[in-house]
């Protein structure tokens, strides 16, 4: 992977620093900058043009949700991670149609922020298992509450575990390998449960929250 400018957003200082000492840790990482609002996150993206950016949700001025929306409007060529303590569907589903591309938690681990840039920067989404996760109960919980009339959810098992792992922005290979499937039975689940969700790709989950 080439070298990349991350961004930092987060009204906490000391959480930042330490962010930053996480962040240069990893190899392909070149330059760490900071945003202490969204309003600033947003300047700083079109100024310095950083490469992924870890936005957090609640900030004064403005939001997370609101910076990321803002910059995705401005179509640049950059990854949105959120990275916070929020971890109720209605901000999940706000940071997913706002443009972001992963959302982790700040609990998560090092090894997790690396697969999340790593997945990103292919042009994936990576959520977080427990997000994956989450989301996948919302959706079920939604059509059983017939939030979604003309709909009714009807996911195997084997469908539910891919799902959470197409959250998590594993492609079909990386399934088949893990699961010892093949690619073209990935395929086929895959295509199922975009089918019976009525959803073309990951991001579209967040519209049936």
């Amino acid at each position: 992977m080439n070298t990349i400018t991350a961004l930092i957003v987060d009204d906490h200082q000391l959480f930042r620093e330490g962010m930053e000492s996480l962040l240069r840790k990893v190899q392909y990482v070149k330059n760490v900058l900071h945003a202490a609002s969204g309003n600033e996150a947003v300047y700083v993206a079109e100024e310095q043009r950083p490469d992924v950016i870890f936005m957090d949700i609640r900030m004064p001025e403005m939001n997370g949700i609101e910076a990321t929306r803002q910059i995705s409007m401005r179509n640049l060529p950059v990854k949105i991670i959120a990275l916070t303590m929020m971890d109720d569907p209605h901000n999940i589903a706000n940071m997913i149609r706002a443009g972001a591309n992963g959302y982790l938690l700040k609990n998560t681990s090092f090894a997790e922020l690396q697969e999340a840039i790593h997945s990103v920067m292919k042009g994936e989404n990576y959520f977080s298992k427990y997000i994956s996760h989450l989301l996948m109960d919302k959706v079920s919980e939604n059509f059983r509450d017939n939030k979604h009339s003309g709909f009714k959810i009807e996911l195997t098992p084997r469908e539910k575990e891919l799902v959470g792992l197409i959250c998590r922005g594993f492609t079909n290979k990386d399934i088949a390998d893990l699961l010892e499937i093949s690619v073209k039975t990935v395929e086929t689940h895959r295509n199922n449960i975009y089918s019976k969700l009525h959803v073309s790709n990951t991001a579209d989950l967040a519209f049936l929250l």
